[in-house]
């Protein structure tokens, strides 16, 4: 699946791809891929489709107004740390949310609605103002991922913590799957995908 992600951008211009994904990022098609990607355990593919859109943002950064650039990357690494998570790949999951934290301010956009935020998600600036990183909604998966990491490498099984591949599903249930997350999407969308 990822040579058809690759295949696809090799063969359309460069405006005509970037314009795609915006499309994407701006439309409700954002949530049908994530729940495609997880329901029929398809992270490779998620995190593939992570990438193309992140080098056609990046390489078009000056055509986007910089809040909507923040949303697309919100969006994207919300995307990214879930299919990390659901690939039970914990040390990249860690490692990619504080490269995020260290490198990309972006302010929560629900600020309100949080309480008790943790030191290390407070933006602050030169005028002493402070933020909220958009990050902190993910704290506590985070601190659930760290554990894991820290049982893991004290020796302890965490094969039982791991979630199920898409090796463990038949050919059947993949295609019920992504039927029903299609059929959810039309129905609740008004459109026939």
């Amino acid at each position: 699946m990822e040579n058809n992600i690759s295949n696809y951008s090799s063969s359309h211009s460069k405006d005509s791809k970037f314009e795609l994904i915006v499309s994407v990022l701006d439309s409700n098609l954002m949530l049908l891929f994530n729940e495609i990607f997880k329901k029929t355990r398809r992270y490779e593919l998620g995190i593939d489709f992570y990438n193309v859109c992140q080098k056609e943002l990046n390489s078009n950064k000056d055509k986007i107004e910089a809040w909507k650039y923040d949303l697309y990357q919100e969006d994207l690494i919300q995307l990214k740390l879930e299919m990390l998570d659901y690939l039970n790949e914990w040390d990249e999951y860690i490692s990619f949310t504080n490269e995020i934290l260290d490198t990309l301010f972006i302010e929560c956009r629900f600020n309100f609605y949080i309480q008790d935020v943790n030191e290390r998600y407070i933006i602050k600036d030169n005028t002493g103002t402070q933020r909220i990183h958009f990050l902190c909604r993910f704290e506590k998966r985070y601190d659930i991922i760290s554990r894991k990491v820290l049982r893991r490498n004290a020796g302890k099984t965490v094969k039982h913590l791991e979630r199920h591949q898409q090796d463990r599903l038949s050919l059947e249930e993949i295609e019920h799957r992504y039927k029903i997350v299609v059929d959810f999407f039309n129905t609740f969308h008004g459109t026939d995908l």
